[in-house]
C-alpha cells in the first residue's frame, strides 16, 4: 500500500491514519475510536510530524488520494492530527499538503465524477486550518485562495480549471477570471457534487472585492 523507508516507526500511524481518514463508514463510533487509538499511538512515541515516505508526512499521504465517501470523518482525524502536534504546511518533496493536492487535483486522472468534488471538498478543508500553497503552477502564476476554493465547480468548470493549470488565462492576463457554467455537452449539473453557478459567482466576486 505504502512506500516508505525500513523502520521507520511513522508508518503506523501513516497506516491507520490514512485507512481511518478514507473509511466510508462516517459512524460517531468509528470517529471516536480512530481518535483514541491516533492519540495512543503518538503517545507511545510514534513520530507525529516524521517523514513517512517520499511524498513527506502523514498529511501528504491523505491528501494524495480523493476522498471517498468519509469526508466528516476524514477532516476529523486530520483536526487529531494536528491538535497532537502535525504541521499542516509541512513540507514534503512536491510541497505542503495542499500544494500536492492541489497539484494532483489538475493532474490526475480520474473518471469518477465525484473526485472533482472531493478534491474541492478537501481543498477547502485545509484552507481553512491555515493551509498554504504558495508555488507556481505550470503557467507561472500561483493559484488564488478563491481559485482553489472553487475547483471543478462543475463538470465543464472542473476542465477549464485544469487547462488554466496548465496554460493560465486566454487573454494573456495574470488573474484567475472565475468559474465558468457547465455547457451542455457535459451533462446536467450533478446536485451533490457541482457547486450552483450564481452562487459560485457570488463568492467569486465577494473574495475580489476583498
Amino acid at each position: 500500500m505504502f512506500d516508505y523507508p525500513e523502520n521507520n516507526v511513522c508508518w503506523p500511524l501513516l497506516a491507520f491514519a490514512y485507512e481511518a481518514s478514507d473509511n466510508p463508514v462516517a459512524k460517531k463510533n468509528f470517529v471516536r475510536d480512530a481518535q483514541e487509538t491516533l492519540v495512543m499511538l503518538i503517545d507511545r512515541g510514534v513520530q507525529v510530524d516524521g517523514t513517512c515516505g517520499p511524498l513527506g508526512g502523514v498529511l501528504h499521504y491523505i491528501a494524495r488520494r480523493p476522498l471517498s465517501q468519509g469526508t466528516d470523518n476524514t477532516m476529523e482525524i486530520i483536526d487529531v492530527l494536528v491538535e497532537r502536534g502535525v504541521n499542516i504546511n509541512q513540507l514534503g518533496p512536491q510541497g505542503t499538503p495542499l500544494e500536492l493536492l492541489w497539484k494532483l487535483a489538475n493532474t490526475k486522472k480520474y473518471s469518477d465524477k465525484f473526485c472533482a468534488y472531493s478534491y474541492r471538498i478537501l481543498i477547502r478543508a485545509l484552507i481553512d486550518r491555515r493551509a498554504v500553497d504558495t508555488r507556481k503552477d505550470p503557467n507561472g502564476l500561483g493559484p488564488s485562495v478563491i481559485q482553489m476554493q472553487l475547483f471543478g465547480c462543475n463538470k465543464t468548470d472542473e476542465k477549464e480549471c485544469r487547462r488554466f493549470y496548465q496554460i493560465g488565462p486566454r487573454d494573456g492576463g495574470s488573474i484567475w477570471p472565475g468559474p465558468v457554467p457547465l455547457h451542455p455537452d457535459d451533462g446536467e449539473v450533478e446536485r451533490f457534487r457541482d457547486v450552483p453557478f450564481d452562487e459560485a459567482i457570488r463568492e467569486y466576486r465577494a473574495a475580489m472585492d476583498c
